[in-house]
């Protein structure tokens, strides 16, 4: 498209083919990028001994304390072609907070994953062991 608006001397931006290029351009690379940048995509957790601090995407924060996690849930994201399996995939794991919040952390996108995993899970059997009737 932009092909047509090209003249020996530069682009032409009077021509409809330029700007009809350009605003399809300008939505598929919208479209490409939304989902990385969505509001719910967590870009950083840190662990401490007492709360886990989730950063989003767009300046948004979460902190909360281990008494706050109600559970964690992990599932197993794998892809599939026709022969099977492409790969073991990676893990998704959820943290559901009691006031029905939901954290979704992926193995392949946070890299302190096992740390953040290993310690709500630690943290859960301390607190059942501390308080068998919550």
């Amino acid at each position: 498209m932009l092909y047509g608006s090209y003249r020996p001397w530069g682009l032409d931006t009077s021509s409809i083919s330029f700007w009809l290029g350009s605003t399809i351009t300008i939505l598929i690379l919208l479209y490409l990028f939304t989902p990385i940048f969505s509001e719910d995509t967590v870009k950083e957790i840190r662990v401490s001994s007492t709360k886990i601090e989730a950063d989003y995407f767009k300046n948004k924060s979460v902190v909360f304390s281990y008494s706050d996690i109600s559970k964690i849930s992990s599932i197993r994201i794998r892809q599939q072609g026709k022969a099977g399996f492409i790969s073991d995939g990676y893990l998704l794991t959820t943290i559901h907070l009691k006031n029905g919040i939901e954290i979704n952390i992926s193995q392949a996108e946070i890299e302190n994953y096992r740390e953040i995993v290993a310690a709500v899970e630690y943290n859960l059997r301390n607190e059942d062991k501390t308080n068998p009737h919550s």
